[in-house]
């Protein structure tokens, strides 16, 4: 069970105060964009709401980049947290870990996990339980991790699937729709290489910066996509828009079906990126 908001004296918000204290120096980061944004999002927490945190995803440090941030806000440093984990990242330290800090992680069994495994596991197993969890923890008030790259990607690339529009589907089903999505770009200032070879790990006293957008309820996020099957498009794109050029797509190319034409393809050769940050 997902459970409710954590008790001003309970172990796991300890806990996770102590853990976004000490990632302060091993997991720096600088907070870019409108400080309101973060406002915006605490004030719809404490109206009730639930909230989806749609983040990239090109290093190991992404979600715990994440979750460090939330660990040091007063609002959602106490809510119920869940996302999803590919089965064979699944290990003893990482439970040990969301045990204690009250996160609940769902092992969804991916390609990946075929591919390192081996057909000992059925594809996509996994997934309604994590769409069970998911929507518990966002009708409890709590927050949602979603990369919905899918896994670790040297690129933006596209969404993989629909895991936003499946979200949307499995809460149409029980009738929920109070909570908001949230996205948050993840970049490192003067890279240009985001493959797995060079940023691929922890990147451990390395500070990152982190771009917050605005936040938008699900029902106003609808109404912008035109619909449920092109949620996960449109909330990708205002994604993009927070994130470093060098990790866009190499080439100019045409968009995406589905994606809005003002979507910026970077071209080859572009500089590093420079952020004007101030430290979380």
């Amino acid at each position: 069970m997902t459970g409710s908001i954590l008790h001003p004296f309970s172990t796991s918000l300890v806990l996770r105060k102590i853990a976004g204290t000490l990632a302060v120096v091993a997991l720096p980061c600088h907070q870019l964009g409108e400080a309101q944004h973060v406002s915006e999002a605490e004030t719809m927490l404490e109206q009730g709401y639930g909230l989806i945190v749609i983040m990239n995803h090109f290093s190991l440090r992404d979600p715990l980049q994440i979750l460090s941030w939330l660990f040091r806000n007063q609002t959602a440093g106490r809510r119920p947290i869940t996302g999803p984990i590919a089965y064979h990242m699944l290990g003893t330290p990482i439970q040990f870990m969301t045990d204690r800090l009250r996160i609940q992680i769902c092992p969804v069994v991916t390609a990946k996990t075929i591919e390192l495994e081996g057909n000992t596991h059925r594809p996509g197993a996994g997934i309604r339980e994590y769409l069970d969890a998911a929507l518990e923890t966002l009708c409890v008030g709590g927050i949602l991790l979603l990369a919905p790259q899918g896994g670790r990607k040297s690129r933006l690339g596209k969404p993989v699937g629909r895991p936003l529009g499946n979200i949307v589907a499995h809460a149409r089903r029980r009738d929920a729709s109070n909570f908001a999505l949230l996205c948050v770009g993840l970049g490192l200032p003067d890279v240009v290489d985001y493959s797995r070879k060079k940023v691929g790990g922890l990147n451990l006293l390395q500070a990152y910066d982190l771009r917050v957008g605005q936040p938008i309820t699900i029902s106003e996020a609808l109404e912008k996509a035109g619909g449920i099957k092109m949620i996960d498009a449109w909330i990708f794109d205002r994604l993009s828009e927070l994130l470093p050029p060098q990790y866009g797509d190499p080439v100019r190319k045409p968009p995406d079906p589905g994606f809005s034409n003002d979507r910026i393809f970077v071209e080859k050769g572009v500089e590093p990126y420079h952020g004007t940050s101030r430290t979380s």
